[in-house]
């Protein structure tokens, strides 16, 4: 914890690259000195590395946002925020779960607690906004809105956060990605602006013809069984909303991804009916709460890029090709999950690589992770002829979209709890995943 008071003594005194030169000599010293001056520090599920795992991916995760954010982005409160963020919400989460114990445990990961995950946002969001503004004081920086706007963005991060920290997940280090991912939202939460929104709405015509093509989508998925009554609600609101942010392109590449996930859900029903595998006569039908776990993150990071640039701006750009990346990450994962035990020939569990029997929680294969990331490749390359997304930026969409499919299948295969959370959960973890994947891949990149 009190590593996360190191920004306000790096921060307004060193220049980015004499910050990073601080932090890796901090990582240094956690890798190197620190398990041989303090004994005791590794945990059980660390392994025999006798390097204590948890307190080295501290500063690994400061690296990244000081380099990222500082370095590249220009925007050293939002490094500093998201780093003091975890650090003082993870201890507090930490020391009130363990006063409390099992009696207030969360129903999808009974290891951690209401008060606990409560004690989180409250605790980081508070810490993190007084941080942040004294870095902003102290380095001069003129944020739009001041004072007011930088809480409204932390304590919406910080409680997205306190969510996040409490899954129930292991080989996939929270003081890592929890920080990374607070440090994209908060990012994006400073750019949005209203002229924007005006500039980026569609015209009237246009919008009329995406509306009519998301009433008639929805009417042909009624009459092939795409999804439930429910599920139809739910398409029609998603509907409005990507034709009112992203226009008819995005609608087309929404719809796109939306028949072929359907396509290889009833191709591999049939398939399956045919090997006698399964007795149902017919699939699955999508429901709402699925296609809302399949399509929030896609429309959040719509509603950036229709809120933060105007059209073909470079942040426009940015978050319209992270929304199709997170279109893809669910796409790539409904087909490898639907095609991969119909053409995979031997499974895998995606933590360790051993061959496991299929139907395993986790588990991959060879070839359906090549149909995932080839149907994540297709919806670039479509998302990109129907003029939604740059043509430069479609290999960084698919690659996004593989690594969401995939780390789906990592956090299936690596969860410890016994309340496993179900596919819409998983789902969600890997569009938000393929998400902000595609956006520090094209911040480095581009």
């Amino acid at each position: 914890m009190l590593g996360g008071l190191l920004p306000l003594f790096i921060m307004p005194g060193l220049s980015s690259p004499m910050a990073i030169i601080v932090v890796t000599g901090w990582l240094l010293f956690y890798v190197a000195a620190l398990p041989r001056l303090v004994a005791g520090l590794q945990r059980q599920s660390e392994g025999d590395t006798g390097i204590p795992i948890g307190l080295v991916l501290q500063p690994t995760a400061a690296l990244l946002l000081i380099t990222i954010f500082w370095t590249f982005g220009a925007t050293p409160h939002v490094a500093a925020a998201a780093w003091t963020l975890h650090a003082f919400g993870d201890a507090a989460a930490h020391g009130v779960g363990r006063r409390v114990g099992p009696r207030m445990a969360l129903p999808w990961n009974p290891q951690k607690t209401w008060a606990g995950m409560v004690a989180y946002g409250v605790v980081g969001a508070i810490v993190a906004g007084l941080v942040s503004i004294s870095v902003v004081a102290r380095m001069s920086l003129d944020v739009a809105g001041g004072e007011p706007v930088i809480w409204s963005a932390v304590v919406g991060t910080a409680a997205l956060c306190a969510l996040l920290e409490s899954l129930p997940v292991r080989r996939l280090a929270d003081n890592l990605w929890v920080p990374l991912a607070a440090a994209v939202v908060l990012y994006a939460s400073y750019l949005l602006h209203a002229q924007h929104m005006v500039a980026n709405l569609p015209p009237l015509p246009s919008l009329a013809w995406s509306w009519a093509s998301v009433v008639l989508g929805l009417g042909v998925g009624l009459r092939l069984g795409f999804w439930t009554l429910g599920g139809s609600f739910a398409v029609a609101v998603l509907g409005a909303l990507v034709a009112l942010m992203a226009g008819f392109s995005g609608v087309l590449s929404a719809g796109t991804a939306a028949w072929l996930g359907w396509w290889a859900c009833h191709f591999s029903h049939r398939r399956r009916l045919s090997l006698g595998l399964t007795h149902e006569s017919s699939a699955d039908r999508w429901t709402g709460v699925q296609m809302i776990a399949n399509a929030a993150t896609g429309l959040f990071l719509a509603f950036l890029a229709y809120g933060t640039d105007v059209p073909h701006g470079g942040l426009h750009d940015l978050f319209r090709s992270a929304s199709l990346a997170a279109m893809a990450g669910s796409l790539a994962g409904v087909l490898s999950r639907e095609l991969g035990p119909v053409y995979g020939r031997t499974p895998v569990l995606a933590t360790t690589l051993q061959r496991v029997v299929v139907g395993t929680a986790g588990a991959i294969s060879f070839e359906g992770s090549l149909i995932g990331a080839a149907g994540a490749l297709g919806l670039s390359v479509a998302g990109a002829a129907f003029g939604y997304v740059p043509w430069p930026s479609i290999i960084v969409i698919a690659i996004a979209g593989s690594m969401g499919s995939y780390l789906e299948s990592f956090v299936a295969a690596s969860l410890v709890s016994e309340r496993r959370p179900n596919h819409d959960t998983l789902n969600f973890l890997n569009t938000l995943a393929a998400g902000l994947g595609a956006i520090l891949m094209q911040m480095l990149v581009f």
